[in-house]
């Protein structure tokens, strides 16, 4: 195998191993254990249920451990290294067993516990609507305490964002998909834009779909057939899983050939699949995690005439 080519092999793996907002924490951090005790669960009167900026550090506030009884939530972006964009819409359901899931999180002892950190995975805000206020909390996956409510630092981070998720999913498989026509997918600006994703997303139920060089600097937009076409591709990825190695392997392009499919799923959800010869990774929001996945013959001739043109 030539350097030049496990080079470019190379590059795509980091692009796509940047798209990984749930890793493992560094740290071997336990995971839920008694509840704090803390002062009464107050909220913060008068403040908007919206996300904060992503820049924004400020300490969070309000008792704690979170009072029952919200209406709403919403998982939001926090600026770090980790590209991903939060799942659209509100959680209105399950809400109290969220609440009780953050509040069992261990507090951690720094003298007990000893040094901890990681980076790497997604960091975020939640904040709880309540009929009288809000409540915000911090979490970083890449860490092994970074659960911060009010004053307190925990463990269990992921343990919160997967619990959101999988209330959320719920939620839209028993509404459905709105009945919503998504701005189309673009390709992205900016090359590190192309690891944007949602935890959500499904490219099984793609709505709109471009596909871009890897430099996003060109685009090509997919026809409805095409759509069709890819939509089959990912939603049956699973039946034809193989792992990085099998990217050395080129059995249907040319060995330098890779591509940035962006689309948009039916929830207006944004993903991106990287390619790399007839082999790519697509996450699987059910499962929380990636997979490689050799295309269809047919997906395949059909990127081979796109890339020729």
């Amino acid at each position: 195998m030539s350097a030049r080519r496990m080079a470019t092999l190379a590059a795509a793996a980091l692009l796509l191993a940047g798209c990984g907002g749930g890793g493992a924490s560094s740290g071997a951090g336990p995971g839920p254990g008694s509840a704090q005790t803390g002062t009464a669960a107050t909220v913060d009167e008068g403040t908007s249920f919206a996300c904060p900026d992503p820049q924004d550090d400020a300490p969070m506030t309000g008792a704690d451990t979170l009072p029952t009884g919200a209406t709403a939530a919403l998982l939001c972006f926090h600026a770090n290294r980790s590209a991903w964009v939060p799942p659209r819409g509100r959680l209105s359901t399950g809400l109290d067993p969220l609440v009780r899931l953050v509040n069992a999180q261990r507090v951690h002892d720094p003298v007990a516990d000893g040094a901890c950190g990681g980076v790497g995975a997604a960091a975020w805000r939640m904040v709880l609507e309540y009929d009288d206020g809000t409540r915000t909390i911090a979490g970083d996956n890449g860490g092994c305490w970074d659960l911060v409510v009010g004053s307190s630092e925990r463990f269990g981070a992921k343990h919160v964002w997967q619990s959101y998720l999988s209330a959320l999913r719920r939620q839209r498989q028993r509404q459905g998909s709105p009945d919503v026509i998504f701005p189309p997918a673009t390709c992205p600006a900016h090359r590190r834009d192309l690891a944007s994703y949602s935890p959500l997303a499904d490219a099984g139920r793609l709505q709109t779909a471009v596909v871009c060089s890897i430099d996003g600097q060109q685009q090509t937009r997919l026809t409805s057939t095409q759509l069709d076409a890819l939509r089959h591709e990912f939603a049956t990825a699973a039946h034809r899983r193989t792992d990085l190695e099998g990217a050395f392997s080129c059995h249907r392009l040319p060995p330098r050939s890779s591509v940035a499919i962006v689309g948009v799923d039916g929830w207006g959800d944004p993903f991106t699949v990287l390619t790399q010869c007839d082999t790519y990774r697509v996450w699987q929001p059910a499962d929380g995690d990636h997979l490689f996945a050799r295309m269809l013959p047919s997906t395949a001739r059909m990127l081979g005439r796109l890339l020729a043109s």
